[in-house]
């Protein structure tokens, strides 16, 4: 991915991010997470809180390959409490009404949700993201809104310049019976972009090219993992795509590259 697509990957993943104890519980939400170059103070009383705001920062090329970047991204936690007598409440936490309720805990408790989702990045999509440093720790106190406290954790992430859209991987062929033809595959790990997996049929050794090019094979979900049809007797080429949709205007986009099989029944 590219730092377009890393910064929305971990928007994404720090919005959908749970509490251990209260799964059904968001620690941000998507009304708590924002792409930004503002302070923060200007997000509270604007935006839900805690919340925390992803900062992209200084990139430089590397000099034997100028397709891949080093980009810094700062991750600024921000809680704030308006009964908070000596501003510890920001900083450990305070009263809430349970341990899934985001409102009231302190910016040293969000750490672990955030840095959780760091990982989540740096596992599954092809980057490498590591956190470096975070910073002291900030509190002060604003009229009307009572403490307000900030934490920064810089990351660094050594991405490629373009996009990327993962496909799909270890493809395998079956003939369970008769002509059935039964295909398996894994997914590319959810991104905030995923949209569907799409499977093509074509008749001898070539296969499809695209997601409109030969027979759609249908499936029984938009991430289905295998699908069993029958397609009579021959040749046929098989071709498997995970569609993206960038846009989130619920269509198809951008298309990995397939993967393809053929079988004989």
């Amino acid at each position: 991915m590219n730092i377009w697509q890393v910064s929305r990957q971990l928007k994404y993943l720090l919005g959908i991010e749970t509490w251990d104890d209260s799964p059904n519980d968001v620690v941000f939400g998507a009304n708590g997470t924002y792409i930004t170059a503002g302070i923060a103070q200007e997000a509270v009383g604007r935006v839900r809180m805690p919340c925390v705001l992803l900062k992209p920062g200084d990139a430089q090329v590397d000099e034997e390959n100028d397709d891949l970047i080093t980009q810094e991204i700062e991750l600024q936690v921000v809680a704030v409490s308006k009964s908070d007598p000596m501003g510890e409440h920001v900083l450990i936490g305070g009263p809430r009404a349970s341990e899934g309720q985001s409102a009231g805990k302190g910016v040293l408790e969000l750490m672990a949700p955030v840095l959780s989702a760091v990982g989540e990045v740096g596992k599954q999509n092809g980057v490498s993201l590591r956190a470096t440093h975070a910073s002291q720790a900030e509190v002060a106190q604003v009229d009307g809104l009572g403490f307000v406290s900030t934490v920064s954790l810089i990351l660094e992430a050594v991405c490629v310049a373009q996009k990327t859209y993962a496909p799909v991987h270890n493809l395998k062929l079956t003939n369970p019976s008769g002509t059935q033809v039964t295909l398996t595959w894994d997914n590319p790990a959810t991104r905030f972009d995923s949209r569907r997996i799409v499977v093509r049929r074509a008749s001898g050794d070539t296969p499809p090219a695209s997601i409109t090019a030969g027979t759609d094979v249908a499936l029984a979900g938009n991430f289905s993992t295998s699908v069993t049809e029958d397609p009579g007797a021959g040749t046929f080429s098989y071709a498997v795509f995970a569609v993206y949709d960038e846009r989130g205007d619920s269509a198809d986009g951008p298309s990995s590259a397939s993967l393809t099989g053929r079988i004989t029944v």
